[in-house]
């Protein structure tokens, strides 16, 4: 089945609830009052009606400045978002890479890791069981991995996260700022790891800050700026835009 991301209007916005009192105060009227009091609702627009479509052999980077939106579009076609209007349909298996230590528990070891993680994901025990030697030589931490992982270093911690995430494929992959992390060395292997998921998924969509990174990886380019979508196009193009746009999403004219 050949991949596709379809996003038609897609809006969705944050809500939040402003009272000009304590802490102290609120606790006590939540457990104690009943009564139907003033409350400011402050609306955040986090998505303005955003329209892309997304097929086999795309590699688009999201480009933007913080708070423009990249990490929440993510997650609204990872499904973990409800977009409060518009249309998002998503055609083929995804899987996402949005915070690597996601679902890992700290009070058992690394095997146990492997599979919870896995199992959150939609794995089997067996199937995670038979990625163990992968996962092993990859991380390279040893019997560690028979220890709780509260006991690891934040480096070993990394390396295990990122060697389970990266040890499952799909045809959609969804990735935010995750080629930075550990060492010099650490990063090579995962850069590698990458390049491989890369060529397996039929679509990918990732964020990231470094320009170097998207030109190695991506081919086209979404620029989003306060929740809107500026531009859709070739990479090249798409970066040559988003260096000339200043704060109120302009292009520069010179």
């Amino acid at each position: 089945m050949a991949a596709e991301i379809h996003i038609d209007q897609l809006s969705l916005d944050y809500f939040s609830y402003l009272e000009p009192r304590s802490l102290k105060k609120s606790v006590v009227r939540s457990l104690f009052q009943r009564e139907k009091e003033n409350i400011s609702i402050k609306v955040h627009i986090a998505l303005d009606k955003i329209s892309a479509r997304f097929g086999p052999g795309d590699r688009v980077a999201l480009l933007g400045k913080n708070g423009a939106g990249k990490s929440t579009l993510l997650k609204a076609i990872a499904g973990i978002y409800t977009p409060s209007s518009g249309r998002l349909s998503v055609k083929g298996s995804i899987y996402s890479i949005l915070d690597i230590s996601s679902g890992m528990s700290p009070d058992i070891n690394g095997y146990e890791n492997i599979i919870l993680v896995g199992i959150l994901k939609g794995k089997t025990r067996k199937e995670m069981i038979q990625k163990f030697g992968e996962i092993e030589e990859f991380t390279a931490i040893g019997d560690h991995l028979k220890l709780p992982i509260r006991t690891y270093s934040l480096g070993m911690k990394l390396r295990l996260a990122f060697g389970i995430v990266t040890s499952m494929q799909s045809e959609i992959l969804i990735m935010d700022e995750v080629i930075g992390v550990g060492d010099r060395h650490f990063m090579n292997k995962a850069e590698k790891r990458l390049e491989y998921l890369l060529h397996q998924s039929q679509i990918v969509v990732l964020t990231s800050h470094s320009l170097e990174v998207v030109r190695k990886f991506c081919n086209k380019a979404l620029v989003l700026h306060q929740g809107q979508n500026l531009f859709l196009g070739p990479l090249e193009a798409g970066i040559e835009f988003y260096s000339s746009i200043g704060d109120c999403g302009q292009a520069d004219r010179k």
